[in-house]
């Protein structure tokens, strides 16, 4: 059951991840993927659809995916959200917080410290491309369906 003061702090809570740049930089990564992603979905329900557009849609939007998958895109989108996060007062993108493992783990020998990212800008870059990489091979095996 959920009471009025636990609701508050549940929307305390959400209200302080909407007003993160991390949300919005996140954000603004995923409407781009999606919107190519989900006219792709839209074109491919279509009865009236043959093999030969729905490969020529996917392929499309392969193209449009690699053009995202570039460090120059990357960049803008970085400046963009950046530029959009000073506008509106968002708090700045932070890196995730560091954890170290537990006392009782080290004495393992494979138990070293997590790797540690040295700015913001790398970490992101590198959940961006991650990202990106999943949704290209998830097209890429839309299209080698297809083909079968």
């Amino acid at each position: 059951m959920v009471t009025a003061d636990n609701s508050a702090a549940k929307t305390r809570g959400l209200a302080r991840q909407l007003e993160s740049g991390e949300t919005y930089l996140a954000l603004t990564a995923a409407k781009e993927v999606f919107a190519l992603t989900d006219s792709l979905s839209c074109v491919l329900q279509s009865s009236t659809l043959s093999v030969s557009g729905a490969l020529y849609a996917v392929n499309v939007t392969l193209e449009q995916l690699q053009k995202m998958h570039t460090e120059e895109h990357f960049l803008e989108l970085w400046n963009k959200a950046q530029s959009k996060i000073s506008d509106w007062s968002l708090s700045d993108i932070k890196l995730p917080r560091h954890i170290r493992p537990h006392r009782r783990f080290d004495h393992q020998p494979n138990a070293g410290d997590a790797h540690q990212h040295e700015s913001t800008f790398d970490y992101y870059r590198i959940q961006y491309f991650s990202f990106a990489d999943v949704v290209i091979c998830e097209c890429v095996i839309v299209s080698s369906n297809l083909v079968q």
